[in-house]
């Protein structure tokens, strides 16, 4: 169940290990747990692109970036031959690493790799691709300019839109605003506002609590931000130095509102301290399943 809609249950991660650092890395994702499968994309014409490089291949992997950049696709998932692997990563650039070790050619993929004796999985970042492709000298310049004609941007984050820009592709622009309003990104930070913003105007009307409702609100609101790196990166940093400090970031910015709350008012109510409690239970309880579903899909796309 904690590895449903996650990468783990993508049909190549079914059929191949895969190292999930790699993908990670080149998803630019924290947690691997987070990728959702509209994030992904296998993609078949990795498969054939060495041997097909200015054809058929070429053609599909031009309408995949397409789609990819407009929709926000983060990661490219293929199975290619180990002895293509060299010249693939020429094609692709930084873009492309290897995402796990080689092996036997999987049951579900003899007919489609019937020339291969062994295999490896491959992570491609469309978002890196793109800037490969883009630079001058790269040789890919024009693919990618024909192939991004006229896409819409209105899902293009502003990173990508610099990109776009400088490279010289004639795209339909869209506003700021227009573009916001269908990010996935920023609904997401509006819903994290708006819920510590209704979480903390209550207690205003609580006659027992004696402090500045304001000093709660931002301790609640702006602590949401340090309090997100905190919880990242005391899974995911690499030194224990920078785990131990984002666990004490982590604790200090959940606890620094109830810590107020307490200190401010006495002789809460019942009901009060059993809502408090429960805010407090579900945020534990909701970081403890991020974290179980993140070891529960690394461990999946470990094994294959």
């Amino acid at each position: 169940m904690l590895s449903l809609f996650s990468i783990a249950e993508t049909p190549l991660a079914l059929d191949v290990p895969m190292d999930p650092e790699v993908l990670a890395r080149v998803s630019g994702f924290d947690r691997i747990g987070a990728l959702r499968p509209s994030h992904i994309l296998e993609v078949k014409a990795l498969s054939y692109l060495a041997d097909q490089e200015d054809s058929a291949a070429m053609e599909s992997l031009g309408v995949v970036l397409r789609e990819s950049i407009a929709r926000r696709v983060h990661l490219w998932l293929g199975l290619v031959d180990v002895a293509t692997v060299d010249h693939i990563q020429e094609v692709l650039g930084d873009a492309c690493q290897v995402a796990g070790p080689a092996r036997p050619v999987p049951e579900n993929w003899k007919l489609r790799l019937p020339a291969a004796k062994s295999v490896v999985p491959l992570a491609v970042s469309p978002q890196a691709f793109l800037h490969h492709c883009l630079q001058e000298g790269s040789g890919l310049r024009g693919f990618a300019l024909h192939n991004l004609e006229g896409m819409d941007t209105a899902r293009v984050p502003g990173r990508g839109m610099e990109v776009l820009r400088k490279g010289g592709v004639k795209v339909r622009e869209r506003s700021l605003a227009f573009r916001l309003a269908h990010s996935p990104v920023m609904w997401a930070y509006i819903l994290v506002m708006l819920y510590s913003v209704c979480r903390a105007l209550p207690v205003a009307f609580i006659p027992h609590f004696h402090g500045n409702i304001w000093v709660l609100w931002a301790l609640d609101v702006l602590g949401a931000i340090p309090y997100t790196w905190g919880v990242i990166a005391m899974f995911t940093a690499k030194k224990a130095l920078v785990r131990v400090l984002a666990l004490a970031v982590a604790l200090i910015t959940f606890i620094a509102p109830y810590v107020y709350f307490w200190s401010h008012g006495h002789h809460y109510p019942f009901q009060v301290n059993l809502v408090i409690a429960g805010f407090i239970a579900s945020a534990v309880g909701f970081e403890v399943v991020r974290y179980l579903r993140e070891r529960r899909v690394r461990a999946r796309v470990s094994q294959g």
